[in-house]
């Protein structure tokens, strides 16, 4: 198996880039192969593995359910 590491490093930034926007990524339905090339390629340390979804709904029910949370907070408009 090999990594594209252009493509990781691409991505790397982009979501670091947009991490400090803050922007959270998180992935749903990652097939095996391609999430064990995210970790090699240091994707998934930088997302975090607590974004990372066996279903789409599971992680638009974790977005929703933080958006609750944020919703409730003192601050936010």
């Amino acid at each position: 198996m090999s990594v594209d590491t252009t493509g990781c490093d691409a991505a790397l930034s982009t979501i670091k880039e947009l991490q400090s926007q803050g922007i959270t990524f998180a992935f749903g339905r990652v097939r095996d192969e391609v999430r064990e090339r995210m970790q090699i390629g240091g994707i998934e340390a930088v997302v975090g593995p607590a974004n990372f979804y066996e279903r789409v709904t599971d992680g638009v029910r974790a977005w929703q359910g933080q958006e609750r949370l944020d919703a409730g907070s003192p601050g936010r408009c």
